[in-house]
Formats: C-alpha cells, sequence, structure tokens
C-alpha cells in the first residue's frame, strides 16, 4: 500500500482477521481490532504493541471513530452457528454489528466498507441468511452515502491457524490424530478451496485500488476458479499426512440441500490484477506442516 492509512479490522482475532491484521501491519497500515472481551490473542502474538485493540462489548463502538480517523473498515467478524451459538447471537454478529458500523461509517466518512461475505446462497443456515440480509441493508444504506460498500465473497478458506471447525483442519486433524477411519459423503460435491494468503493480498489490492480510485466494481468472488471433488481433496490430504485412516467414502448420505458445485468467478479481481499464487497442494502441505509444529509446542 501507497501511504499510511487507519484500517478496522473486525474479528482480527479469527482466523482471516488475524492474518489481515499482520499484513495490513506489514504495509504500514495503521491497524485497529475490533473483537470481544474475552477473545483469544494468541493469533495476533508479537503483533500486539503495534496494533489498536478494541471490546466490542466494552466502550460504544462511537469511541473507535471519535479516536481514530478511520480511512476504511474489513468487516471479519463472523457467527457461523458451530459452537452452538443462539439464532439472536448469529443475529447479532453478522447482521446488526455491520449495520451499526455502517451507520459510524456514514457519519465519520469512512471511505470504505469491505464486507467478507460467502458464496452460499441464503437458507442453508442462519450463518449465510443472516449475512445474505446484511448485505441486502447494507446496500440500501450505503446508497446515498459517502461510505462505498465492497462486498467479497469468499470461497472456501483455509490455512495455517484456522481451527477445527472447518473441513480442511477437521480432516488434517483427524489424519495427524491416528483416526482409524472415516465415514464420509460419496465426495462428489465439487468446492474451491483458496488459500488464506491469497485472500488476504486481495483485500489489501482493493484497499489499494480504491485509495487509487481505480475500482468500479463493488462485488467481487475470491477463489482459485477452480473445484476439485471432495473425494480428490480429501485422498490429497490423506496423502499429505501420510495417514493410514480408512476412507470410507459414501457411508454419510448428502444433505437434503447440499450444494454441489462452489466454483468462484475471479474475472472482476484479476482485472485488478490479482491472481492466486498458492498451489492446493502447497497449500495443503504448508497447512499441514504449521499444524503439526502446533501440536508439538
Amino acid at each position: 500500500m501507497s501511504s499510511a492509512r487507519t484500517v478496522l479490522v473486525t474479528g482480527g482475532t479469527g482466523f482471516l482477521g488475524s492474518h489481515l491484521a499482520r499484513a495490513l501491519n506489514r504495509a504500514g497500515q495503521r491497524v485497529v481490532v475490533l473483537k470481544r472481551a474475552g477473545s483469544d490473542l494468541a493469533r495476533l502474538r508479537g503483533l500486539l504493541p503495534e496494533i489498536t485493540l478494541h471490546d466490542a462489548d466494552g466502550a460504544p463502538l462511537r469511541t473507535i471513530f471519535e479516536a481514530h480517523r478511520v480511512d476504511s473498515i474489513i468487516h471479519t467478524a463472523t457467527s457461523y452457528g458451530r459452537r452452538g451459538e443462539r439464532p439472536s447471537e448469529i443475529l447479532r454478529t453478522n447482521l446488526l454489528l455491520p449495520m451499526e458500523l455502517l451507520e459510524l461509517a456514514a457519519e465519520f466518512q469512512v471511505g470504505a466498507f469491505f464486507n467478507a461475505d460467502t458464496v452460499l446462497p441464503g437458507g442453508l443456515s442462519y450463518y449465510a441468511t443472516t449475512k445474505k440480509q446484511f448485505l441486502e441493508y447494507g446496500r440500501r444504506m450505503t446508497a446515498d452515502s459517502v461510505t462505498r460498500l465492497v462486498n467479497v465473497k469468499l470461497e472456501h478458506l483455509y490455512g495455517p491457524g484456522d481451527d477445527g471447525t472447518r473441513f480442511i483442519p477437521w480432516l488434517i486433524g483427524a489424519f495427524l490424530g491416528g483416526a482409524a477411519s472415516l465415514d464420509l459423503t460419496e465426495g462428489r460435491q465439487r468446492r474451491d478451496f483458496v488459500y488464506v494468503e491469497d485472500v488476504v493480498d486481495a483485500f489489501l489490492l482493493l484497499g489499494e485500488r480504491f485509495a487509487e480510485g481505480q475500482m468500479a466494481e463493488e462485488e467481487f468472488e475470491v477463489g482459485t476458479g477452480e473445484a476439485p471433488a471432495l473425494a480428490e481433496v480429501v485422498k490429497l490430504v490423506h496423502r499429505l499426512c501420510q495417514a493410514r485412516t480408512e476412507l470410507r467414502f459414501g457411508t454419510v448420505p448428502y444433505r437434503g440441500d447440499e450444494l454441489m458445485c462452489s466454483e468462484s468467478n475471479t474475472a472482476a479481481l484479476r482485472q485488478l490484477g490479482w491472481r492466486p499464487r498458492v498451489r492446493l497442494e502447497d497449500g495443503l502441505t504448508q497447512t499441514i506442516q504449521a499444524a503439526v509444529c502446533a501440536a508439538a509446542q
């Protein structure tokens, strides 16, 4: 990035948010991380002296904008509902929080709000539904606003530092943990897996292009543009982990609303100069190595 700007990152202690906070700091940006009071700061280890933290459940959000001239917001805070969150909790994180931030962004003349969205269609879960609801509200709220809403639809993210609730780290954990067998669907679903550093590069590039006034689009898809079958991905992770786990494909039925193909169209992002740099096998290798190191500590 060309000149120092202040970027507010929501969900900055999470998987994607922490990678973004580190990359923005390396790029010379002033980083403010919005988090919960009880958030685990392990992913930000070593970075804390160089960034500013703000508890979303502490002082009012307004105090962030009163204390800092925020130039842009990257909203990654998300509730997936995987940890038993109530629907009302998912709604607060995925809809009410970003709506309040958008209101403050307009009031304090923040230039851009980059929203980390999902490629999943609304209706599949409370998570997907609330994400789509925010996008609808957000577009209405910014129709006549000084703040521009840029929607960034993410494909299936993976990489070092993720937790075990997502598919790839769940697989790696099972294989490295010596699971005797794994019950799976037939694995004909096709998924576009994109490495976290490639996603970070996309957000940083969008920030640069916006600051330069070179961004005409307001929605971008981030993925590799390739969607291998899950069965092939499982076999690849199995081989890279040197696992002996029996893969029992077909023992788990597909869900009634199973999405059989998810593949990104990255044309708009590529026109700005972005390309995914990390091949799936290379990214999986790095993710597995990080998991092995973490387990040894």
